[in-house]
């Protein structure tokens, strides 16, 4: 690691730091009670939506077009209140992060967002022949598109959400830059917009009473929730700690560090394990903000990641000059030392993954007796090597470093059992890519692991 540096893991006071980090780091597990809740919520507002729309809808009739405009504002009102808790989970609201963490907002967003989605389109397709049945379908739905602006601007929202749907589907969004995909996913917010006036102004079960109040008010709940946690919240907090580039330093042949200065970063209350959303005020990488891990204990003065060049931006990061000033998101996740519950912790990193679990690992040396294994390619792609040579002279962790193709070092039940002898005294946590953490997962249960006690946190949106 070239110097000279505000941190460095191969000082002599590696271990103190690491005793300072996991006392920040101290704390009661998150209480898992907070998960039903919040579902027991979200499903209360459902259940109200529905009923408005069925009271709205009264009294029935059961004609063709009766049922079809039932079933219409039905998918209508649910789908569009399934589009409102997405945008609600990405709001990023504190409760709702130390709730739920980032792996389980990743599966709450892919179960939810394509329900929501067939369910407007279920809505778009009946509303047409409910509308003219009987008559000419292609004139009378035509006139009733054209006499209506709402409307129009209605299927213009439905037009963004279905690009959204589309892109996202694997086979496309495997050829797609990420920017790309980002960039159209901004337009479910125009989406949802342009929605709001045809379901209080022209059609559907929130025209007037009661059910408008109840609409227009989770409009603006998770507008506001929005403008707060994703807007105002890192504005007020980049300009407040005055977030700037302090060195970029070389960890690979593709990736780098990036250290960020800032004033008063105690009171951000960052935690190793936790990552943060960066953009950088420098051309193109400042309209996208890309997801980091932390990957060393923050100190008061001082943040890293460490990034891997996957993409543009990511391939931009290396060159940013220093004195950059950045904006930052966060911090995120509860892929923390608090989960811990066990005296041991066996921590698995794959490729880029190493920066989470390369921070947790000091941070936890001090009070577990952790294993430390990290997987790459070959010894050219393996960041920050200097710096586990560090951690591996701790008197509590032991580094393990698994050099070659995927099939010469499987994570299976078979290679975990020997760091897995006690199951129900150890803590599993694990970084890198998707099919890594799926084969941690399903070792870990085989082995006998509790699931509360397998930590993984997932970016895969």
């Amino acid at each position: 690691m070239t110097a000279p540096l505000p941190y460095s893991p191969a000082l002599p006071d590696l271990a103190r730091t690491a005793g300072r980090a996991a006392r920040r780091s101290a704390g009661a597990p998150p209480k898992r009670f907070v998960d039903p809740l919040l579902v027991a919520l979200c499903g209360a507002g459902l259940g109200i939506t529905l009923g408005l729309t069925l009271m709205a809808l009264s009294p029935l009739t059961l004609t063709v077009a009766g049922v079809l405009s039932a079933v219409s504002s039905l998918a209508a009102s649910a789908g569009t209140y399934l589009v409102l808790v997405e945008f609600l989970l990405i709001s990023r609201a504190p409760f709702i992060e130390r709730a739920i963490g980032q792996d389980r907002l990743v599966a709450a967003h892919k179960l939810i967002g394509p329900w929501a989605l067939w369910l407007v389109v279920v809505h778009v397709v009946l509303v047409i022949p409910a509308s003219v049945w009987g008559g000419d379908w292609i004139r009378d739905g035509w006139a009733l598109i054209l006499g209506d602006q709402w409307l129009l601007l209605a299927l213009a929202g439905t037009g963004c959400f279905l690009a959204l749907g589309l892109t996202s589907w694997k086979r496309i969004r495997g050829r797609l830059a990420r920017q790309t995909w980002w960039t159209i996913h901004l337009y479910a917010y125009l989406g949802i917009a342009l929605a709001f006036g045809h379901q209080i102004f022209s059609g559907g079960p929130f025209l007037s009473g009661f059910g408008r109040i109840w609409w227009v008010g989770l409009y603006t709940a998770v507008g506001v929730a929005v403008l707060i946690w994703r807007v105002i919240v890192p504005i007020r907090s980049s300009i407040v700690h005055d977030f700037r580039v302090a060195a970029v330093v070389a960890e690979s042949r593709d990736a780098c560090s990036v250290w960020i200065s800032g004033r008063g970063l105690d009171s951000l209350g960052a935690r190793a394990g936790q990552f943060l959303t960066v953009r950088f005020w420098h051309r193109g990488l400042f309209f996208e903000g890309h997801p980091y891990s932390l990957s060393a204990p923050p100190t008061g003065s001082m943040l890293r990641i460490t990034v891997k060049a996957l993409g543009d931006a990511s391939s931009l990061t290396a060159g940013v000059p220093v004195g950059t000033r950045v904006f930052i998101e966060g911090p995120y996740g509860v892929m923390t030392s608090s989960q811990a519950r066990s005296p041991r912790a066996l921590l698995i990193a794959g490729g880029i993954g190493i920066a989470p679990m390369r921070a947790l690992a000091e941070s936890l040396a001090p009070t577990h007796q952790v294993e430390l294994l990290v997987r790459s390619r070959d010894i050219a792609d393996l960041a920050l090597s200097a710096e586990l040579d560090a951690l591996d002279a701790l008197p509590n962790l032991r580094v393990r470093t698994l050099i070659g193709p995927r099939a010469q070092h499987p994570i299976d039940a078979a290679s975990l059992a020997p760091s897995i002898r006690d199951p129900r005294s150890i803590d599993v946590y694990a970084c890198g890519p998707e099919a890594l953490l799926d084969s941690v997962r399903a070792a870990a249960r085989a082995l006998g692991v509790p699931a509360d006690r397998i930590h993984i946190e997932s970016f895969d949106m």
